[in-house]
């Protein structure tokens, strides 16, 4: 600044520190829209999936968070927004400050430039007039001196109107640095209030992206699962089956088991009659037997009696009566070796018959259990 002259060469304050509307709005324009594809792009994705509906409590709480997150932001766009047109209206108001500095500065150098015409056409510097002419002297000086008078007073009024000028200009530059002052304050609260709004989006991007993940994984969980109660049920389905037929053989089993066990009490009352029908032949031959000794010790006895007569006739009847007695003797040997013949045979056919029926129910438990199996 020099003689109270506004130095406006430097531009550079007003160049490049607050931005246009029109690259504001597109750079809002371009975050509300960027989270519009984003929110659509999720949208979509989740429509083209088609994942079996799961988790559907935090799916539900996650959209409503993320809707209030976007609500948040748009407010925020919208204050952003208005805060921008006031700035730009501010900015308006200063280029309308500068227009009339730069007037005002105009018409100061306009001023200058008539006091200077004013100043080089004043006849400050004394004339040479001839010498015997005094009266037109004395009549030059009195035009002089009124034209100084009203120099005086032009000058009087020009210096007024420049102080006055100066007195503007400083003030408008004062109102003007305070202003640009202010401005870069708020640009700068701006700049700031927007690194914050881009960290906050920033974070919640990824904030989004770590639902979308745990989304993601809680859906290909839910996938896992549903996928594995269908093979579950699939196998639960096919137990049963078998189950189902486990039952129908066991029941033929048990019905086979039961024919085969009324055939073993079939043929074990069979056996228990043939078992009475050889004991009663047993008592039978017994009895017989004991008739037999009974008969022989008759006959011994009434042999003892008869020894006396007999031995009056031993003599005649000996070879008879050795060949009597050596037949009864054949006759009882026969009988008693008949008799422990048929014990014999009794008590060994026995144990057979045993092991027959015990054979025949391992058998028959044998087939029965591979039946089962």
């Amino acid at each position: 600044m020099d003689d109270g002259e506004l130095d406006f060469s430097n531009h550079e304050i007003f160049v490049g520190d607050i931005p246009s509307s029109g690259s504001m709005n597109s750079f809002f324009d371009e975050i509300f829209n960027d989270t519009h594809t984003q929110d659509t792009a999720e949208s979509s994705n989740k429509k083209g999936k088609n994942r079996p509906s799961g988790n559907r409590e935090a799916v539900r709480k996650y959209r409503e968070k993320k809707k209030a997150c976007a609500a948040s932001l748009e407010d925020e766009v919208v204050r952003l927004t208005a805060l921008n047109q006031q700035l730009m209206r501010r900015v308006q108001s200063q280029v309308g400050l500068e227009a009339e500095v730069a007037r005002q500065k105009s018409l100061l150098v306009d001023i200058r430039w008539r006091i200077d015409g004013e100043i080089r056409s004043f006849p400050y510097r004394k004339r040479h007039h001839p010498v015997g002419n005094q009266n037109w002297g004395k009549f030059g000086g009195k035009m002089e001196l009124i034209k100084l008078s009203k120099f005086k007073l032009q000058l009087q009024t020009l210096i007024t109107e420049v102080r006055e000028l100066r007195e503007k200009e400083r003030a408008s530059s004062n109102q003007l640095h305070d202003y640009v002052q202010k401005q870069k304050q708020s640009d700068e609260a701006f700049c700031v209030k927007i690194k914050e709004l881009e960290a906050e989006l920033t974070s919640s991007n990824e904030l989004r992206q770590k639902l979308e993940r745990k989304i993601q994984f809680l859906e290909d969980e839910n996938y896992l699962l549903e996928n594995k109660h269908k093979e579950l049920k699939e196998t639960i389905s096919s137990i049963l089956q078998e189950k189902d037929g486990f039952v129908k053989a066991y029941q033929e089993s048990t019905c086979e088991m039961k024919r085969s066990i009324e055939s073993r009490d079939r043929k074990i009352t069979i056996l228990s009659e043939k078992i009475t029908a050889h004991l009663l032949s047993f008592d039978t031959i017994r009895k017989q037997a004991s008739f037999v000794k009974q008969v022989v010790d008759n006959a011994t006895h009434v042999v003892n009696e008869k020894e006396e007569v007999v031995s009056q006739l031993k003599m005649k009847l000996d070879k008879a009566l050795h060949s009597e007695v050596g037949m009864l003797v054949v006759t009882v040997k026969k009988i008693q070796d008949t008799m422990t013949r048929m014990d014999e045979e009794d008590r060994a056919s026995l144990p057979l018959i045993v092991a027959n029926q015990e054979k025949n129910l391992d058998s028959e438990c044998s087939t029965t259990q591979e039946g089962i199996c």
